[in-house]
């Protein structure tokens, strides 16, 4: 059984805590995962004792993140009162299969254009690409606690 490493995280993550915590980890998924997306740091003699000085500061910054999410959901909702969905145009046969298909980044950019946010495709939260016509709800992870549901309508063009 592989030893744990223990790592101070820097963002919140997911079924792992938040951040400023300390996180008992696998290696390899620090090596792969954490530490390349810059979510968290090794927690060592040095950076523990840096880290209670600057815990104060990283709690703040995440209690901004998570009020910049929280209000990009509450724009979202409000602009999804107005217009219902988003409105994608494709190539379509008469079956209604659509001649490629609709990935998460042609998604991220169309609610990015039609909402005025910024949303990546990161943030999408589907297993597979649509291919055929028709209306899909899509999640969005705003942050890891933050989440958000729009309705996506895929018609022939």
């Amino acid at each position: 059984m592989a030893a744990k490493l223990e790592v101070i995280l820097l963002e919140d993550v997911k079924n792992l805590g938040r951040s400023g915590e300390l996180a008992e980890v696998r290696p390899g998924f620090a090596r792969n995962w954490l530490f390349p997306q810059g979510l968290a740091t090794i927690a060592d003699a040095s950076t523990l004792a840096a880290y209670v000085k600057r815990k104060a500061k990283i709690e703040e910054l995440g209690a901004k993140r998570r009020e910049a999410a929280e209000a990009a959901r509450a724009a979202l909702q409000d602009k999804l009162e107005t217009s219902r969905s988003v409105i994608i145009k494709s190539r379509a046969g008469e079956s209604g299969k659509l001649f490629g298909s609709i990935t998460k980044e042609e998604l991220a950019q169309e609610i990015s254009k039609q909402f005025d946010l910024e949303i990546t495709k990161t943030q999408i939260a589907t297993k597979e690409a649509i291919r055929n016509l028709g209306e899909y709800e899509i999640k969005l992870n705003l942050l890891s606690e933050v989440e958000a549901t729009v309705k996506v309508k895929v018609e022939a063009a």
